[in-house]
Parts: structure tokens; C-alpha cells; sequence
């Protein structure tokens, strides 16, 4: 039968057997009580993502709500000590999830806390990242209610700040102001001549080659050349 991930297509048998059990070596890693191994489980976390397919997000809501991740009695350390999972999950549920799984990840996000150990930082950037992804695909005005509720959590109101970029329009830009990389991204999609003089204006802050290496290199003028050529030609037809 039809694979519901493309790049399934056209495996063999034996291929798509090897392609599961790589899938659960690295769930069994990413699952592991051991203390030892961070960097390995960041990557096995990271391998399954990219093996997964669409109806791996099934599975990811099952394993939150058996976790009991979004229950009201579970600790937050009980959390934050399964975090190669936790970021194995928002990463399956960026891929594939839908704003019906904002409120589990919302809640779970609620509960790791704002934890910094060098074990906690890539669970959050994964939880950060998925919620971005998926309140921007729920769309601007549902981006914004979110926006207005009470929310003290940092790493959501980024997450909504990620969202509007990806989803704004002009009007949203007064209020990314205060976060450079939000403002620049939407910036970048509703004026791409502004965006380029914007950042060009504040070159000279220390901050902003950083954060930003990508302009000025030759790779990006490049890329700016190939455009203008395009859009001579689009003229031109």
C-alpha cells in the first residue's frame, strides 16, 4: 500500500524494516533511565524526528497523555527528567501536529519551568519551536487572542513573538519592535527592501552581525543578485 511518507515510497521491504528499527533504536535511547549519554540522546531525539512519518503524531499525543505530561498532579521535575522524549514529541508535533495540541504543549512547556541546565535547554527550544509552528499554522488572529491572554511564561510569549512573524502583517510590526529577530523576520516578509536597510542601519551593534551572520556574507549577495536577475526577467516577459 501507499506509504503515508513519500520517501517511503519506492523502499523495499527489508529498506522499510530497517527504517523501524532504526526508529526504535533511537526511541529506545531517547527512552533510556540512564543519566549518562546527553549528546547521544539529543541525537537519537533528533534521528527519530527525521525518520518519523505522519502518523507518528498519534503516537506523540498517546505518549504525552499516558506520561500524564498534561495532568494537573504531575511534578515538573517528573517532566523535566524525561526531556530527550519530551523533545522527541514537540518535535514530531512541529512536523505534524495541529493547533488542537496547543493546549497539551502549552501545559507541558508550563510545567518544565524555565530550567537552564545544559539537559533542559534543548527540551525547551523543541517545545518553543513546536508551539511557534503550530499557533502560526492555527493563523494571525488566533495568533493574537493567544497574545492577549495572561501568560508569564518567557518561552511562550517567544513562541507567539516566532508565530506572528511567520503570520503578520504591516500592522503587526509596532508591536515585534522590542525583538529584533521576530521584527526582522516579518519585516523580511512584508518588506524585503525595508528589511535590508534595517538591518544595514544597526550593522554597526555588536549584536546584530551575530544574530544575523547570514547578511553581507557573499552567499547572501549572491542570492540577492540571482533575485534581481529573476525579477528582470519576470519584467522583461
Amino acid at each position: 500500500r501507499k506509504a503515508d511518507d513519500p520517501r517511503l515510497d519506492g523502499l523495499t521491504l527489508h529498506q522499510r524494516q530497517e527504517w523501524a528499527k532504526a526508529k526504535q533504536l533511537f526511541f529506545r535511547l531517547a527512552s533510556s533511565d540512564a543519566e549518562d549519554g546527553h549528546s547521544a540522546k539529543i541525537a537519537a531525539a533528533t534521528g527519530f524526528t527525521l525518520l518519523a512519518v505522519p502518523e507518528d503524531v498519534r503516537a506523540a499525543r498517546h505518549l504525552m497523555r499516558e506520561r500524564g505530561w498534561t495532568s494537573k498532579d504531575l511534578a515538573g521535575s517528573v517532566v523535566r527528567d524525561q526531556w530527550p522524549l519530551v523533545m522527541l514529541v514537540a518535535n514530531i508535533l512541529e512536523r505534524f501536529g495541529n493547533e488542537k495540541d496547543i493546549p497539551a504543549l502549552e501545559t507541558v512547556m508550563g510545567k518544565y519551568g524555565a530550567a537552564s541546565s545544559h539537559y533542559d535547554i534543548p527540551a525547551r527550544q523543541a517545545l518553543a519551536s513546536a508551539l511557534a509552528a503550530l499557533y502560526a499554522r492555527a493563523g494571525r488572529e488566533a495568533v493574537r487572542r493567544a497574545a492577549q491572554r495572561e501568560n508569564s511564561h518567557a518561552d511562550i510569549k517567544e513562541a507567539l513573538k516566532l508565530a506572528l512573524a511567520k503570520t503578520g502583517t504591516a500592522e503587526d510590526l509596532e508591536t515585534l519592535k522590542a525583538d529584533p529577530l521576530a521584527y526582522s523576520r516579518l519585516l523580511s516578509r512584508v518588506d524585503p527592501a525595508g528589511a535590508k536597510a534595517w538591518l544595514a542601519e544597526r550593522w554597526i551593534d555588536p549584536a546584530f552581525p551575530i544574530n544575523f551572520p547570514f547578511f553581507g556574507t557573499a552567499a547572501y549577495w549572491s542570492q540577492q543578485t540571482a533575485q534581481l536577475r529573476e525579477q528582470i526577467e519576470a519584467m522583461r516577459d
